[in-house]
């Protein structure tokens, strides 16, 4: 079994930790940092009001669920054909049929 290098192991984390803070530091990071923080809280508030509107719009559908109950569908559309002989086709295949 291989020993651990202590030694060549702190090195490592020492020059990771130094890395790390001058990515920290960067410029550009800070820039970028604080852009998404401005765009993360619109977004939060947007979502936010998303989730409201969607809320509303399923209150609105049950609501319209509701005062649809007991209403008659209207009978389905039939085109009749020119031709004699052929088959009348069923209302969900006459969008495709056109």
């Amino acid at each position: 079994m291989a020993k651990i290098d202590i030694s060549l192991l702190k090195a490592q984390a020492v020059n990771s930790v130094y890395r790390a803070d001058l990515v920290r530091r960067d410029p550009a990071v800070i820039t970028a940092g604080k852009q998404f923080g401005t765009d993360a809280r619109q977004a939060l508030s947007y979502a936010r009001r998303a989730l409201s509107s969607g809320g509303d719009l399923v209150g609105e559908v049950r609501k319209a669920w509701m005062r649809a109950d007991g209403a008659e569908a209207p009978a389905p559309a039939v085109r009749a054909s020119s031709r004699p002989d052929s088959e009348v086709t069923p209302p969900s295949e006459q969008a495709f049929a056109a």
